[in-house]
């Protein structure tokens, strides 16, 4: 391999990965708009999506799901850290540390049910871009009262 070839492979690498970084801040950022149409956008043709509560297939109906799921909380604040990223070729894995908050009432931000887990991302190259092919939500812990019902059970 020459050296041009290993830095060319060195920066694709770079590219790819801030362009994934990228598109998970963004699906957290949109979640918290409430702007479905966009937060759909971040997903592949046929992704899989897992939360404790449900799970979801296929793109067509994506949006109006995590629109219904997330109704009973007219504000969130998802936060994320420790992002990791594993590439390979044409696909990568991700996982990043969440802490989420939902609010029942933009009137009494005092009161909240949090969450806080793992997102785990499977993620395609496509012609649009890094898509998310997987995402499954491992919950490490909740804090206060659910009354939507989203809390895995204990």
């Amino acid at each position: 391999m020459s050296e041009l070839t290993g830095e060319t492979d060195s920066l694709q690498r770079l590219l790819d990965k801030d362009a994934i970084g990228e598109l998970l801040v963004h699906f957290s950022y949109v979640v918290d708009e409430k702007d479905w149409r966009a937060w759909t956008d971040c997903f592949g043709d046929n992704p899989h999506v897992e939360f404790p509560f449900d799970s979801f297939d296929g793109r067509d109906g994506l949006g109006d799901w995590a629109q219904r799921a997330l109704a009973p909380y007219p504000v969130t604040h998802h936060l994320n850290g420790n992002l990791e990223i594993v590439l390979d070729g044409d696909t990568a894995r991700a996982r990043v540390k969440l802490l989420a908050a939902h609010m029942p009432s933009s009137d009494d931000p005092g009161t909240h049910f949090d969450v806080a887990g793992t997102y785990h991302w499977t993620l395609s190259r496509t012609p649009n871009g890094w898509r998310i092919s997987r995402l499954r939500l491992d919950v490490a812990y909740t804090n206060g009262t659910d009354p939507s019902g989203l809390a895995p059970a204990t």
